[in-house]
């Protein structure tokens, strides 16, 4: 099994755990798929694509496991940060990148959407446009006016 796909298993665990079907149907839906956007525009900038799916499918599980609050981002980056590391499967300096692009997916602009902002790795940025389609979450009000 392949480090993505364990990552995957390890949020449709937390996911089907969930006891409102609503939440287990939108977490599925959001979380996979702003992991694809995040796969497909790693790929079109010749970035990392393993590690923008990771940092997708983990940039919100927090919304689900505690409920939303305006520092999801945060505490989704320190939730991935210690699955990350007893998973053992990614580098230190890995791990250090998905979770510092954890918390930039929060950001709410259209101009800028960035992924990957740490000093030792590349920026992945994208049309903000592209991700705000792909990052709505499900279960909150459609926010298509930003």
């Amino acid at each position: 099994m392949n480090r993505l796909e364990r990552v995957r298993e390890e949020v449709d665990r937390i996911l089907t755990c969930l006891l409102c079907d609503e939440d287990r149907r939108c977490g599925f839906v959001h979380l996979y798929g702003v992991s694809h956007a995040a796969t497909e525009l790693a790929y079109a900038r010749g970035l990392d694509v393993e590690l923008a799916a990771v940092a997708g499918m983990l940039h919100d599980l927090t919304n689900y496991t505690e409920g939303e609050s305006s520092d999801h981002g945060l505490k989704s980056a320190r939730l991935a940060e210690r699955m990350l590391e007893r998973l053992a499967l990614f580098s230190p300096d890995e791990v250090a990148t998905i979770t510092h692009a954890i918390p930039a997916t929060a950001t709410r602009t259209r101009s800028t959407s960035r992924w990957m902002s740490s000093s030792r790795t590349p920026t992945y940025s994208s049309t903000g446009s592209t991700i705000h389609r792909c990052r709505h979450n499900p279960r909150t009000q459609n926010d298509a006016g930003r």
